[in-house]
């Protein structure tokens, strides 16, 4: 009689699973577990390994929602993932979904707030010298450059760099900020909430038949019961930046929660507004979640 353990072990892997071997590394599975061993491509190509080798390579979405956690640090931390990759799609075009991500007036508002914030981290300080300039200070006190929010005065004072998406900075700190670990960005936080809400912010990028593509920030926020809360959406920035909580949902009840809700709700909204059917396609990942628990005045 086979053990329950040995059945788990074998149904755990499918055919077309991406996993991870101490020795060859990343591989997919290419048949069906037998006798404690399958077959699976790796860089190296085809090899018969035994299931006791290997791990499953967790999809970003699973990383995440198995590793929320609250503190002030990890909510900073998830705020700047979110907003290196959501503001090149601000800045590129009208992209942003019925549902701001920001509550400040303009794209470069939002960008100064960004840099401020991700300097911070590096102990260095973006002082405000006027309403368009501005001084990045190192640690010690020394300026280490001046910037300006008018292109004018960048080409017409060699003192001045034009502050935006394709300065160098900026384009180091975000990179930085889109590249932490997906362990570290799924929060916990306490708000204005009668149930708790889970909150999702998705990357989508579209492809329509005529070869059109499109990049946009989708927010999703249900409760438990997988009611959709619109309120919670349209102030997702807020909510990011909530109060720390504890976290209260078990990792299996989010995956749960996020196969029965959340990913249905995604795909009636990206139907709805016509990215999600006939010839084109998209693909969606998970850039910033926030489990929402009540601070009592709900």
């Amino acid at each position: 009689m086979i053990a329950m353990a040995e059945i788990e072990a074998e149904s755990a892997f499918q055919p077309g699973e991406r996993i991870t071997h101490h020795e060859y590394g990343q591989g997919v599975v290419l048949d069906p577990v037998r006798g404690g061993y399958l077959r699976a491509f790796f860089g190296v190509g085809e090899r018969r390994v035994p299931i006791a080798s290997l791990q499953r390579q967790l999809s970003r979405t699973e990383r995440i929602l198995r590793a929320v956690a609250g503190g002030a640090d990890r909510g900073r931390t998830a705020w700047l993932s979110c907003e290196a990759h959501a503001l090149p799609v601000v800045e590129s075009a009208s992209a942003l979904t019925s549902a701001r991500i920001s509550d400040v007036s303009s794209s470069l508002d939002r960008l100064v707030q960004f840099l401020c914030a991700a300097v911070t981290q590096r102990q260095q300080k973006l002082l405000k010298v006027d309403e368009q300039t501005y001084d990045l200070m190192t640690a010690d006190g020394a300026r280490r450059a001046r910037f300006t929010l008018n292109r004018d005065s960048a080409t017409n004072q060699d003192d001045l760099e034009l502050l935006g998406l394709d300065h160098p900075l900026v384009q180091e700190e975000l990179g930085r900020w889109r590249s932490v670990p997906p362990e570290d960005i799924g929060i916990a936080v306490a708000g204005d909430v009668e149930e708790p809400v889970l909150l999702s912010l998705w990357m989508v990028e579209t492809s329509a038949g005529n070869g059109e593509r499109r990049v946009v920030v989708q927010p999703i926020a249900i409760e438990h019961d997988g009611t959709r809360v619109p309120a919670v959406e349209r102030r997702c920035e807020r909510y990011l930046q909530a109060p720390a909580s504890a976290p209260r949902l078990a990792p299996e009840q989010r995956l749960a929660l996020f196969a029965q809700a959340v990913e249905p709700a995604l795909q009636r909204e990206l139907q709805h507004k016509g990215a999600a059917n006939g010839d084109g396609s998209y693909s969606a990942e998970l850039i910033a979640y926030a489990e929402i628990n009540s601070d009592g005045r709900g």
